[in-house]
């Protein structure tokens, strides 16, 4: 589970940092255009930190174990 939660938190690493990449092109890029990958990025961001929270709860669980007679 920690393995996941390592994962996620990478992923969410590279979409900040390609949040932050896509701020610092904002004179570049037209400004609706950022605007949807910005979107997309909080979006992800998002999702990713939902999920590992849902991993974070999990790990915290304990887990049933069925013991058979």
């Amino acid at each position: 589970m920690n393995k996941r939660i390592n994962e996620l938190q990478v992923a969410l690493s590279a979409a900040t940092a390609e949040k932050e990449a896509l701020i610092k092109k904002a004179g570049v890029v037209q400004n609706n255009n950022l605007q949807q990958s910005q979107a997309a990025a909080r979006q992800q961001i998002q999702q990713l930190t939902t999920q590992i929270q849902q991993a974070e709860a999990e790990n915290k669980t304990p887990q049933r174990q069925l013991y058979h007679a």
